[in-house]
């Protein structure tokens, strides 16, 4: 009610204001705080600046681009390549804004052909800085120039070698507001790292260097194939099993690499688009690179693939966002089509269907088959027990224990139905008999809801069990995982992982939560880091500790298909029935359904 009446009293004020002001005030807004609103749009943040300086650096056919940054970008930021130069002459026109070379007439907006094209990026990052700029072209001397908060100071001659070099300092010192939303040092830093990682698998043949408060961050040699960039940032074993494909079309020219479909993740981050080199989301392509895995990999996972699409510009619109990430194709459908169904074929190529056998027995053979079936809807083979915390109070997870094999299977044993009258069906769903009628579960949804209010009264209290690997898990991953790994070691611990950086672009696992099967520990954790990077700082504690929570259960819970002692049936049942769970996974789906026995006798006319 507070708050209400506050809203009240300011809406009431402002009313009063419009009513005894003329309604003729309005005037053109001063440069400097136009300025300051046009650079809002183009500088969100270092990454913001990294990616306009880089741009320019490719336009001016640079081969060799050093980055270097303090404080994740805040404090400096600095650019320098080998390309073609400034002329002493241009050193203050290109802080104006809206100047550029890159477009001379109306046409050549619709026909971009460069990464930039608006003439505003340096003006922007100028109206928010302090800025220092040294250049020079073939032949001719160089210059220097400073330009501080957009005020632009005298070009000054300067000796160096062809090229140039921006430096950038104190992001937002006159932008109070802006820089207040700036998130942590490490977090800065990994979004200027993915940022260079797109540009460098968009252009293999330029060397790139990045480093961070004088430490090195990578360097990346020039290459001839983007397989070296991608060994580098995800792995020499994901790089080397690529599947390549290659389709060239009347609309545009398609190259393709994509990741076998045990590489899956929880969003399409790592699905990496690339139009007429330049790095882009678009959800029409990342339907076509998903849609062309449908029926291969698990449903709601998404596959990692690299795009590369060479189209003619005329049918791009990349003036869509000031950022430049969103483009709109003239001829969209046909790209969709085109590139699904060349993906589409060599991924079925790849992984052929196995063809249905056809059953060329008598009718009293497939009588006897029919009945058979019946027969094992009731009586079924029962695996041995696993020794697990699924189906205990206590315990150490399920699956095999950390670093050991399965166990051994024993000679199968029928099922007999306990008294409650529980059975499973189609390795999927558990049907159990009750007063009122029958209960149908969903063997997995069920499992993980019970898995997750364990989870969570555990994490209320303390922190989630764990088992030591014998040998610790190494994963190859992209320097940003390294930095949220680094960034969120409290919160692994407290769901029991113990993962740490072990060497560039890799992190050690030596211990994962109790419940957890130990191959499904490198999934989980890939997820956690997907989610942490995409989310970020926006999440507190509690909420990010709610998510893994969900996902822990998920991975931990028993599968579709998978065939249930009747122990486990039972323990599953006991539990949920214990712990009164909720009817519905974390996901939202439903755990169980009821049929009463009044509408059976109904539906069978007994009623």
């Amino acid at each position: 009610m507070k708050l209400d009446g506050w809203v009240h009293r300011c809406y009431n004020s402002r009313c009063s204001m419009l009513r005894g002001a003329r309604m003729s005030r309005i005037r053109r807004l001063p440069k400097e705080i136009a300025e300051k609103i046009a650079a809002g749009e183009v500088v969100e943040r270092p990454a913001s600046v990294v990616k306009e300086l880089l741009e320019n650096a490719i336009d001016a056919g640079a081969s060799h681009v050093v980055i270097e940054l303090e404080d994740g970008g805040t404090k400096l930021v600095s650019v320098s390549d080998d390309g073609e130069g400034i002329a002493s002459e241009d050193m203050s026109l290109v802080f104006e804004r809206h100047s550029t070379s890159k477009l001379q007439t109306l046409d050549d907006l619709y026909a971009v052909k460069t990464l930039g094209f608006r003439g505003e990026a340096l003006a922007s990052v100028a109206a928010v800085s302090r800025v220092e700029m040294v250049s020079a072209t073939a032949g001719q001397p160089g210059a220097h120039v400073e330009v501080t908060g957009g005020e632009i100071g005298e070009v000054k001659p300067e000796g160096a070698p062809v090229g140039t070099r921006v430096v950038v300092r104190d992001l937002f010192f006159n932008t109070p507001a802006r820089k207040k939303f700036l998130k942590k040092q490490s977090t800065e830093l990994g979004h200027i790292t993915t940022l260079v990682q797109n540009f460098a698998m968009a252009y293999p043949n330029i060397h790139l260097e990045l480093s961070h408060n004088h430490r090195k961050v990578f360097s990346l040699p020039q290459v001839t194939d983007v397989r070296e960039r991608v060994a580098h940032f995800f792995g020499s074993e994901l790089a080397r099993d690529l599947i390549e494909v290659t389709h060239t079309a009347e609309l545009l020219r398609l190259r393709a690499l994509l990741a076998p479909r045990q590489h899956t993740r929880a969003n399409s981050r790592s699905q990496f688009i690339f139009v007429n080199y330049r790095y882009v989301r678009d959800a029409l392509l990342v339907g076509a690179i998903t849609h062309a895995y449908r029926g291969f990999i698990e449903s709601g996972r998404y596959p990692v693939a690299f795009l590369f699409l060479e189209i003619d510009p005329a049918d791009v619109d990349v003036n869509v966002h000031p950022t430049k990430l969103e483009i709109r194709f003239r001829n969209s459908s046909q790209v969709y089509a085109s590139v699904l169904s060349a993906l589409r074929a060599e991924l079925e190529k790849t992984w052929p269907r196995t063809a249905l056998p056809i059953d060329e027995g008598t009718l009293d053979e497939r009588r006897a088959r029919i009945k058979q079936k019946i027969g094992d809807f009731f009586l079924r083979a029962e695996r041995p027990t696993r020794q697990s915390s699924l189906w205990e109070s206590t315990g150490t997870g399920r699956g095999t224990s950390a670093g050991q094999g399965p166990a051994p299977a024993g000679p199968p044993s029928p099922l007999v139905l306990p008294v409650r009258g529980v059975m499973q069906l189609h390795n999927t769903y558990l049907v159990e008999e009750t007063e009122e009628g029958v209960r149908i579960s969903d063997q997995h949804a069920l499992h993980e809801r019970v898995l997750f209010h364990q989870i969570r009264s555990t994490l209320s209290e303390s922190s989630i069990g764990s088992q030591q690997l014998l040998t610790p898990q190494m994963m190859s991953v992209t320097e940003q995982d390294v930095l949220t790994v680094e960034e969120h070691g409290e919160l692994f611990a407290k769901v029991g992982l113990d993962v740490k950086p072990a060497g560039p672009r890799t992190i050690a696992i030596s211990a994962i939560p109790q419940v957890l099967p130990t191959d499904e520990a490198p999934t989980f954790l890939r997820d956690a880091l997907d989610k942490l990077q995409e989310e970020g700082e926006e999440k507190s504690l509690d909420e990010h500790l709610e998510e893994l929570a969900s996902a822990l259960a998920c991975r931990a819970a028993v599968k579709a298909g998978e065939q249930l002692s009747r122990q486990e049936i039972e323990s599953i049942i006991k539990r949920a029935d214990d712990a009164e769970v909720q009817e519905t996974c974390p996901h939202g789906r439903p755990t169980t359904l009821y049929i009463t026995l009044d509408e059976l006798e109904r539906r069978f006319g007994r009623k």
